[in-house]
């Protein structure tokens, strides 16, 4: 089983009191060092977990395609140490959850609430599947449905359903881990909800405007729809200059502004959330990489997200209310305007 990045790693070089020893990815030495057995210890060990960590790419997902294989340096990290007497190979996953999950890790997908809608993308990792079978339900009313809050949870009940159908979508992977993308326009439009692997989701029957796109903890990327209220503000900074002017004209001007920097900045709110969705948050708030789609242009532009807060809340500790989230974010791409 492959090695979390979070998680201090030792590889042991024998028992001498030194060797030389360097850090290999796909053959390319990226890390040349000598190491020393520490006192009391019977081999000697190095860490490398930090320097593999900078050799994890990220990535943007075919959003107009089916789906991206997640291979060497991408999800995953091959390293080899090498010494003058031996090497030592092990996998490291882009994996920054800090969660003991062991044998019972079931996945790079975290959904956090299991809401679509029906003209967004819907992104879903796995950690080694060839293929990918999504189940599509159609209806005129939503099935009862129990949102994902964990391995082997979710569910459909035919016996709910006005009228229904469903039909398995399948996309083909090439093995290792995967990135699909399902656009859900592609499908009729009472499309209900859509199930894979023991994750589901349902369509929401309100508007939203915007979904968001994420790498999570684990590495992989998930989708989360902003059903509350987005608001939308650009802050300008104004660089100006003086000049000679005389006031005998009103049109003459002793100040100008030659150039305004755009910040474009976005507050989504989540809408309303369970207890066991908001503990799932985290690996939207605290991630790195962010795209935001824009459902109705069909847009996607990247920002990042400018929180220095996250809270775990609950029912209780939120004052017995319910619960919601405002995501800050700003637009990463400069603008300006002459």
């Amino acid at each position: 089983m492959a090695a979390p990045i979070w998680k201090d790693y030792y590889f042991s070089l024998g028992t001498g009191d030194s060797v030389n020893y360097n850090v290999k990815i796909d053959g390319t030495t990226i890390y040349s060092g000598k190491a020393y057995k520490r006192p009391g210890e019977s081999t000697i060990r190095v860490k490398i977990n930090d320097i593999i960590a900078d050799y994890f790419q990220r990535n943007i997902p075919a959003f107009l395609g089916d789906y991206d294989s997640c291979t060497e340096n991408l999800c995953k990290v091959v390293a080899q140490v090498v010494t003058p007497a031996d090497s030592f190979d092990e996998t490291f996953i882009n994996d920054w959850s800090y969660e003991n999950t062991g044998s019972a890790f079931f996945g790079t997908s975290a959904p956090i609430d299991g809401w679509i809608s029906p003209n967004q993308h819907l992104l879903y990792s796995d950690n080694g599947s060839a293929e990918a079978e999504f189940l599509l339900t159609y209806s005129d009313r939503h099935p009862d449905f129990q949102p994902w809050e964990g391995p082997g949870q979710g569910s459909f009940n035919d016996d709910f359903l006005i009228s229904g159908t469903e039909e398995t979508f399948t996309i083909k992977g090439v093995g290792e881990m995967q990135i699909y993308s399902l656009y859900l326009a592609q499908f009729e439009p009472n499309l209900a909800a859509v199930q894979v692997a023991g994750k589901s989701w349902r369509m929401w029957p309100g508007c939203a405007q915007y979904a968001l796109h994420y790498i999570n903890a684990f590495g992989g990327w998930d989708s989360f729809l902003i059903r509350g209220n987005t608001k939308v503000s650009d802050s300008v900074k104004h660089y100006e200059r003086t000049g000679d002017y005389s006031n005998d004209l009103p049109q003459n001007r002793g100040r100008e502004t030659y150039v305004n920097e755009v910040t474009r900045k976005f507050v989504f709110h989540t809408g309303m959330l369970t207890e066991a969705q908001s503990s799932r948050m985290h690996h939207l708030l605290k991630s790195t990489w962010v795209y935001v789609e824009d459902l109705a242009s069909g847009d996607f532009f990247p920002v990042v997200l400018t929180g220095s807060t996250f809270e775990y809340k609950t029912y209780r500790n939120n004052g017995n209310k319910l619960i919601e989230y405002a995501i800050e974010a700003e637009l990463s791409q400069e603008r300006i305007r002459r």
